[in-house]
């Protein structure tokens, strides 16, 4: 796959495309309102040079962060759909007195598989107008994988791509039929699970790019790292059951470490409804989940992840930011009511941020080393910061990655 020069039309003498009409035929190929759509034009930063522009959904469901390219290069091209990964569900409504109702659809097949905590990362593929592929990578509500204040993510990915090369292998016949969901995991991409590995990448399921139907992990359609399910079952499957035990082995699994959880997140469920489409759901131990859900009000162990996806496609928290993803999965009466608890969370990530700032620009500039003289970089740090900031400078210095 090409990333050299390419050749580029000047269009003169014809008509481009506006962006009102971008949005208006996008949300007619997605089929979705067109409120739910957003104009980006970005650089790509896996294919030196080139410029993508186009239309993204933020709709729930299966049209999630799915993107139209009507521009390569400024150069305009036949409409490109580009099915992403879709967003997780629970399988279950709460009431009053929190107790679940289950919503499964009748099934043919549950597959289970474990969860990952961390960043998603699809694979799409693209042309420009001479029919030239390019592959590149996105997070959910990105067109492209770009550096936030949060996190570096084009370099920790290509830190992944150099140790496994097989994810740029993917064969050209799978161009237009495929795009690929992987998940970067590890400390140094650090959300609420704190792993034994510093940074690795678990495949995770491949989007068809005819109907958005997905297909299943043990396809085995990348690299050796995909997983056999830890549960298989057929149609007689008492699905229920499964998710309350897989949800407590989840837990039996897990332990909460001041902030973070040691263990494991949960499972994915994949369930094959009577129309043959895998459909997913997520399946979380009380840790994460949080045992005290209620209908009322949404918990902290939801919002907190929340506030930290949002720091993948964005550079500064806001409310509202934070209460448009939660109305994409609760109803509005439990997401305004928790409006006091959201702005907490938002808080509690700003700080954690300013104060990973903080302590790197400190580390970096006086040549620090705390593995080798801890007890000389504590003492440099508590002349300078607050006790408040002091009870957490070692775990921060932990998370990112300057203890080993």
């Amino acid at each position: 796959m090409s990333n050299g020069s390419k050749n580029r039309n000047d269009n003169k003498g014809k008509k481009m495309i506006t962006n009102a009409k971008m949005l208006s035929q996008t949300a007619s190929i997605l089929q979705v309102e067109e409120s739910t759509l957003d104009i980006f034009n970005v650089a790509d930063n896996f294919n030196q040079g080139n410029t993508i522009e186009g239309v993204i959904c933020t709709q729930s469901g299966y049209t999630y962060g799915a993107l139209v390219i009507w521009k390569v290069n400024g150069t305009e091209v036949e409409p490109q759909r580009i099915y992403c990964t879709p967003k997780l569900y629970y399988p279950f409504t709460t009431s009053g007195s929190a107790a679940r109702k289950y919503k499964f659809p009748k099934h043919k097949a549950v597959k289970v598989y474990e969860k990952w905590d961390g960043s998603n990362i699809c694979q799409y593929f693209y042309k420009d107008e001479l029919g030239q592929y390019y592959t590149t990578y996105k997070t959910r509500l990105s067109a492209v994988l770009e550096n936030k204040r949060r996190q570096a993510f084009v370099e920790l990915w290509k830190e992944m791509l150099a140790k496994y090369p097989e994810i740029e292998d993917i064969p050209a016949e799978m161009y237009d039929k495929f795009s690929f969901s992987y998940e970067l995991y590890g400390n140094r991409n650090l959300h609420v699970v704190r792993y034994e590995t510093d940074l690795d990448v678990r495949p995770l399921f491949a989007i068809n790019q005819a109907d958005a139907s997905i297909h299943t992990p043990d396809d085995n359609w990348v690299f050796g790292k995909n997983s056999a399910p830890v549960a298989n079952l057929g149609e007689d499957a008492d699905i229920v059951g499964l998710y309350e035990k897989m949800r407590y082995k989840a837990r039996a699994e897990s332990r909460k470490e001041g902030d973070y959880i040691v263990g494991n997140e949960g499972y994915v469920f994949y369930v094959l409804t009577s129309d043959d489409k895998w459909i997913m759901y997520k399946c979380k131990s009380d840790l994460v989940e949080n045992r005290h859900w209620v209908s009322d009000c949404i918990p902290r162990s939801i919002i907190i992840p929340t506030v930290w996806n949002a720091l993948e496609t964005e550079d500064d928290l806001t409310r509202e930011k934070i209460i448009t993803l939660l109305l994409e999965e609760f109803d509005e009466k439990p997401v305004y009511k928790s409006v006091p608890e959201i702005d907490a969370c938002v808080k509690y990530v700003k700080e954690k941020m300013a104060l990973r700032e903080k302590l790197l620009k400190l580390y970096t500039e006086n040549n620090l080393d705390v593995n080798k003289d801890k007890k000389g970089t504590m003492r440099f740090f508590s002349q300078l910061l607050s006790k408040g900031e002091m009870k957490n400078v070692y775990s921060t210095l932990v998370e990112l990655n300057l203890v080993y």
